[in-house]
Parts: C-alpha cells; structure tokens; sequence
C-alpha cells in the first residue's frame, strides 16, 4: 500500500520453494479472500516464477520491481565480478546507508 508517501508491505508469505505454483498458490489465497479484489500494481523482488504466478493471477495488474531487490542483484553482480570489495572500501558509513535505503 501507499500511505503518507511512502510504500507499505501489505502482507508477507513464507514458502517452500521460489516456484510458480507456490507463488501461484499463496496469490490465489490472496485473491479468494480479497473478494477478488484486483490490485492496480504489484511490487516484488526480481524472481521469474512470481512475475509469472503475478500475471497468471491478475493479468491486468502493473508489475514493478523494488528498488531495494533491484540493488540486491546489482551487489551480487559487482561481487560475482569481484568489483565489490574494492567498491565498499571506498563507500563512507553514510553513503553505505544510502545506497541500500534509496
């Protein structure tokens, strides 16, 4: 949700497995109880199966990534390319807080 300029989580699930048919189950839980109520976004992380369990679900619904994830996945790609130690030596404490609450 967005309140006060700001995004909300509006509800957590913890699964068995990144699958499309635990994504898929948990939205269609969602679904029936919300009185079928159709979300105008979704944000989530950067996980194939979710995008498509989204879709499946509620094919009309924007998909939108958040930023938080997005930094994630750019952080284990520096590091995969062994770009991140020589990056965080050169990051102050304050701007080691900023790159991950933007």
């Amino acid at each position: 949700g967005f309140k006060n300029s700001s995004y909300i989580p509006l509800f957590f699930s913890l699964l068995p497995s990144k699958c499309h048919n635990a994504y898929k189950t948990v939205l269609d839980h969602l679904k029936n109880n919300l009185c079928d109520y159709i979300p105008n976004t979704v944000f989530s992380d950067f996980e194939q199966a979710i995008h498509t369990a989204i879709k499946d679900v509620w094919p009309t619904t924007n998909l939108k990534a958040c930023r938080f994830h997005l930094g994630q996945a750019w952080f284990r790609k520096m590091q995969s390319l062994g770009l991140a130690k020589p990056y965080i030596v050169t990051l102050t404490a304050t701007t080691r807080i900023s790159f991950w609450a933007k």
